[in-house]
């Protein structure tokens, strides 16, 4: 950019220069290997930061060359901060490469919208400065010692290319006699509010319920479940990945419980359901700093997740065994505690557990490490005995000491949870009626829906409880950045959202920390902020109370109520989370979301997209022992079925599968309206 500027058009030099052929790096990362000056800043950071070398020094004196070692791509989901850290430009960033310059572009602060920690970043467009109608170029990391340091993943970094997709939705959109037309917004919302009245007088406004992403901003939280609950429904929720719900009402506000720097000072940590390196890539990061110190980590998975650092103790269980690991753990405890006491239902409970060499050592390390936490992950949260395992992880944590917090789905969770987008209570306090949660509005179809950022059919843990629900609805109100065929079949109504690059809002992290971003340009098309289409709907219902003039104001009303927050009251007894006796024998599908299908963004980022084909995803897993016992063979088609749902994909042996379990991933457009998340599965030989 220097030599552009100022520099002459001529060189003095007439020498050949010496030129290396370029590497292919994969989807994200292009090459200019003659530039190169072999600082080996790349190959360190993958060493040193990433904990994944996968390039290196290859050859000798004029010979030498950055590559790697065996023609792979690179697939460290922190990889793109090699453009970073490159002082020369050998190694750009493959969709932004050669679409701007560095002085056509305006810097704008933002949060990644992705993972609950937060991540801060920089939205860089190009325009005219004097109009906000600009074009997002590229994301780029935004210095926070904090919280991502000067970091940020693959997937915060490159999702941004969905904002131009195919698929983005620009007018609001009407469905008539079963034909899609575009309308004005003035007509769409007059007919989302009409058909809503219609089933209203018809029936009641409890037959009305609201799916939420956990990724909207607190402020849309805020504003939808308000809507709701004038309306007269009490029907909202964010937790669409969840399956257990019992101490919903005991629970605050998910977070870590501790400042996410913290996570490097650990000397001992405990993940249970946790496949950090892939759901809070900065947090894992943060993690293999701790353990560099000598820190030792432990985790209880379904799957043996490769973790970019090293794992002092493991056990890898089917669902049928996770939640007797952690009460195994809790009785070795108070074996050694005898003078701690707990509960006579919850002794007798966990009584019959065997106390494996694993959980011994697990118990011991918490027991007597100097600074220990233990963390509940995306598995763990989405659990059919979720309420039990967070029951077990709280009494350990208690006995050892130790932190206990989530790192939970989507990328403002715990935000949600304040500003009251769960049925059981507002943000100021519990309601008299609690609502139907996320789980029950598809398991009793409802007669209307409205989503919010959200696709139920890859989003939900319920995929196909969300499609059958959506399509015998009589009216489905999509808030909606994208359409595809699915939601064209059920919905009714879209009306057009922008995007996070087009949005203010706040998101609250995963240490409770509240950041607020504004937008880095106008919504693209005549697609509107979330804040704006709800303000306007409800002015539409006539609801009062809605006449903001900005932002901050709804986020200072939300303040004001959790300031006078009054406590929660529950009638639940603590037992009836205890789950019963499951049966080992039964097979259970592992149906977490790979880190590129996570949410509506990533799912059509093209250059994402192309490195989740290269991750080999749409496959069933299962370990070797029961590919024996099942007669099935590697590379083969196999069917698997879950309730009236089935699925044929290629099988893959994976020996990091737990026993009894099958490894389907959620969120593909493959698995989308496919069964349960986290439910019994059977599987058969398909055929040829």
């Amino acid at each position: 950019d220097l030599s552009l500027g100022y520099g002459k058009g001529i060189s003095r030099f007439t020498e050949g220069k010496r030129a290396i052929h370029d590497e292919n790096l994969g989807p994200l990362i292009s090459t200019e290997m003659t530039r190169c000056i072999q600082c080996s800043r790349c190959v360190r950071f993958g060493d040193e930061i990433a904990g994944v070398r996968e390039l290196g020094l290859m050859e000798r004196g004029e010979e030498l060359e950055i590559a790697t070692y065996i023609d792979a791509t690179v697939q460290s989901e922190l990889s793109g901060n090699m453009i970073d850290v490159c002082p020369v430009g050998a190694l750009t960033s493959k969709p932004y490469r050669f679409t701007a310059r560095a002085w056509e572009l305006k810097q704008h602060a933002s949060i990644a919208p992705h993972d609950c920690l937060g991540s801060n970043i920089y939205i860089h467009t190009r325009g005219e400065i004097q109009t906000p109608a600009r074009q997002v170029m590229r994301v780029v990391p935004r210095e926070n010692e904090s919280i991502n340091e000067t970091w940020i993943s693959n997937r915060d970094r490159f999702s941004y290319e969905a904002i131009d997709s195919e698929e983005r939705v620009l007018k609001p959109r009407v469905k008539y006699r079963g034909e899609w037309q575009e309308v004005s917004w003035g007509v769409a919302l007059a007919e989302a509010v009409h058909r809503l009245d219609t089933i209203i007088k018809q029936s009641t406004a409890a037959q009305i319920g609201a799916l939420i992403s956990p990724s909207s901003t607190t402020e849309e939280c805020y504003l939808l479940q308000k809507i709701m609950r004038q309306i007269g429904s009490h029907h909202i929720d964010h937790r669409l990945r969840h399956a257990d719900f019992p101490d919903q009402a005991y629970q605050d506000c998910p977070t870590l419980g501790f400042p996410i720097a913290d996570l490097e000072t650990l000397t001992g940590l405990l993940l249970v359901g946790a496949n950090v390196r892939l759901e809070q890539p900065i947090a894992s990061q943060r993690i293999r700093k701790a353990v560099k110190k000598g820190a030792k980590v432990m985790c209880i998975n379904p799957i043996d997740y490769e973790f970019n650092f090293e794992v002092d103790q493991k056990s890898i269980l089917g669902a049928a065994e996770f939640v007797g690991e952690l009460g195994a753990i809790l009785k070795i405890l108070l074996i050694q505690l005898p003078k701690e006491n707990i509960s006579n239902e919850l002794a007798q409970w966990i009584a019959p557990f065997e106390l494996s060499p694993t959980a011994t050592k697990i118990a011991n390390q918490l027991l007597h490490a100097e600074k220990t936490a233990i963390i509940l992950g995306a598995y763990a949260i989405g659990h059919p005995d979720a309420a039990m395992i967070r029951l077990l992880a709280e009494k350990i944590a208690a006995l050892t000491k130790s932190h206990i917090g989530v790192l939970s789905h989507g990328a403002n969770s715990a935000g949600a949870w304040l500003a009251g987008a769960i049925p059981h209570r507002t943000p100021k306090t519990a309601v008299d009626n609690p609502g139907l949660n996320a789980h029950e509005m598809l398991v009793k179809p409802l007669r209307a829906y409205l989503l919010f950022g959200v696709e139920p059919e890859r989003d939900s843990a319920y995929p196909s409880l969300a499609l059958n629900a959506l399509k015998q609805a009589e009216c489905v109100i999509a808030l909606s950045t994208f359409s595809n065929d699915m939601i064209a079949d059920y919905a009714d109504i879209i009306l057009p959202m922008a995007t996070f690059a087009e949005n203010s809002g706040t998101y609250v992290n995963a240490e409770g920390a509240w950041q607020t971003m504004a937008a880095a340009t106008l919504p693209y098309g005549e697609s509107q902020t979330g804040v704006a289409i709800l303000c306007e709907l409800a002015k539409t219902l006539h609801l009062p109370g809605f006449e903001y003039t900005q932002t901050s104001d709804i986020l200072d009303e939300l303040k004001t109520q959790l300031a006078n927050k009054t406590a929660t009251t529950n009638t639940l007894n603590r037992t009836d989370v205890y789950p019963q006796k499951t049966k080992s024998a039964v097979l259970y599908r592992a149906g977490d979301w790979p880190i590129y299908h996570v949410d509506s963004l990533v799912r059509r980022a093209k250059a994402l997209l192309q490195a989740s084909v290269l991750e080999n995803v749409s496959t069933i897993r299962i370990n070797a022992v029961l590919a024996k016992k099942l007669h099935l063979q590697a590379d083969s088609l196999v069917e698997a079925t879950q309730a009236d749902c089935k699925i044929t994909l290629p099988l893959m042996i994976d020996e990091r599968v737990g026993h009894n379990q099958v490894w389907i991933p959620s969120g593909l457009e493959i698995t989308a309206g496919f069964g349960e998340a986290y439910g019994e599965i059977e599987l058969i030989a398909g055929a040829c």
